[in-house]
């Protein structure tokens, strides 16, 4: 597990949105669903016998806050989406967590089997360890980096955001082809993002955002993504994709 509890997300997007104001209304959205994320995982922890279904329970909740407060794309797709399969549509994304990266299916997916996720990691207690691409809990790609201090520097570890997970993975490397020559692996950083930095690839066009705590250590990883989704924006305009979207598909 990553150490961030859902306390943590929620504070940090309340306190994010109003200092970026061009990410104001993705981190508002945020903030609504990690609180309904938490009390499903709250709900999930205490129950002794996990299975997807019990989140069929909470189904309604959700819907009911995405029509509210969702983007048009996201009230048209639950319009027609009545004779949808929820139960094993889930389960499937579960078992094939990269076969779908985009679209309003995936947010929904996503966002309902995160609180599922990170109670399958919290009670695998994994020691994660090596540089694999995929997450050792649940096979996802990483969707983040996170750069620690350790000594006269960072030591990063890559982040799976559909479970929690954290594992190390060297630095100098393509975490999607393995590249290692530094002349094919630009970092881009904002001066209005301090603590954070895409990591490209020029060999395979992909980039992994890093959040930085050496350099802020009140950041919340999935919550400063979303503060920084400009960054994201500006990389997919230069022709790389990320290696994993985030929630809201950057």
């Amino acid at each position: 597990m990553s150490g961030f509890t859902w306390d943590d997300r929620i504070q940090r997007a309340d306190k994010l949105k109003s200092q970026y104001p061009a990410a104001e209304s993705i981190l508002a959205f945020y903030w609504m669903i990690a609180r309904y994320q938490a009390r499903v995982y709250e709900h999930l922890l205490a129950s002794p016998a996990l299975e997807i279904n019990q989140l069929m329970t909470d189904l309604p909740v959700f819907f009911q806050l995405a029509q509210e407060y969702g983007t048009q794309t996201l009230r048209d797709f639950l319009e027609n989406s009545a004779n949808v399969n929820w139960l094993a549509m889930l389960t499937n994304y579960w078992n094939s967590p990269d076969t779908a990266d985009s679209g309003p299916a995936d947010f929904f997916l996503r966002a309902l089997l995160q609180p599922y996720g990170e109670v399958i990691a919290a009670r695998a207690k994994l020691r994660a360890e090596g540089s694999g691409k995929h997450c050792p809990v649940c096979s996802s790609k990483p969707q983040l980096g996170v750069l620690r201090p350790e000594g006269e520097g960072a030591k990063l570890s890559l982040m799976c955001l559909l479970c929690g997970t954290e594992w190390p993975h060297v630095r100098v490397a393509c975490v999607n082809c393995g590249e290692l020559d530094k002349n094919k692996l630009p970092v881009y950083q904002a001066q209005e993002f301090p603590s954070a930095r895409l990591n490209m690839c020029d060999t395979c066009q992909t980039y992994l955002k890093c959040i930085d705590l050496s350099k802020d250590g009140h950041a919340v990883p999935a919550v400063d993504d979303l503060a920084t989704v400009s960054l994201s924006i500006w990389a997919q305009g230069q022709g790389y994709r990320p290696i994993r979207t985030n929630l809201f598909g950057f």
